[in-house]
């Protein structure tokens, strides 16, 4: 979506986003609930985003924030630009390059700033999954608001399983999980709306 100062937004499934029809004088504030990416126009006028724990400040650049409330973090990851993530609370004031990235411990308010590649948080908008040496729990966890099911894991092994992959949203779910089998031992069952997960024997 494109809003009033011509900054585009993309929205990442089972996301919510509130923001004015015009923007004030003084800031461009929007309140962001889950994972969108951002390709903010330059201005004098500030570009926050705004989650639950946290601001993001910038003038112009692009970046992705995943901030769904069933996640442990809210992760910001820069692409180009210059942002300052600043956490509600005042104890984490951080600015962030090209290439950083910040993650903010939702329970503990810490944050730990590092250096990755930025691109591979944002591949959601271009209508591609890549996961990287991700535990199976987490990466179901992303495919469930994009596919709309239920899981039932075996037992905890299962959850902790961890996959590298990558597949388009175009894709059906069944041939998802078929790239994940490939690459561990992983058996599913789709009945319906619900999926088992088990360790294959």
């Amino acid at each position: 979506m494109t809003l009033e100062d011509n900054s585009k937004v993309w929205l990442n499934s089972g996301t919510r986003m509130r923001f004015p029809l015009k923007f004030s004088k003084t800031e461009r504030r929007v309140f962001v609930d889950g994972e969108a990416y951002f390709e903010v126009t330059k201005s004098d006028i500030p570009f926050i985003v705004s989650t639950d724990k946290s601001d993001i400040k910038v003038l112009g650049t692009s970046f992705n924030v995943n901030s769904y409330k069933d996640e442990k973090d809210i992760t910001v990851a820069l692409l180009t630009g210059k942002v300052n993530f600043l956490s509600k609370n005042g104890a984490v004031n951080e600015i962030l390059t090209p290439g950083e990235c910040v993650k903010l411990d939702r329970a503990s308010s810490k944050a730990i700033k590092y250096t990755d590649e930025a691109e591979l948080y944002s591949l959601w908008h271009t209508g591609v999954f890549k996961f990287r040496d991700q535990k199976l729990s987490d990466i179901i966890r992303v495919l469930q608001r994009w596919y709309d099911f239920e899981v039932i894991y075996e037992n905890q092994e299962v959850m902790n399983l961890r996959f590298s992959t990558i597949a388009t949203k175009t894709d059906p779910l069944e041939n998802v999980l078929n790239l994940l089998k490939k690459t561990n031992t992983l058996e599913y069952g789709i009945r319906g709306k619900r999926v088992a997960l088990a360790i294959s024997k």
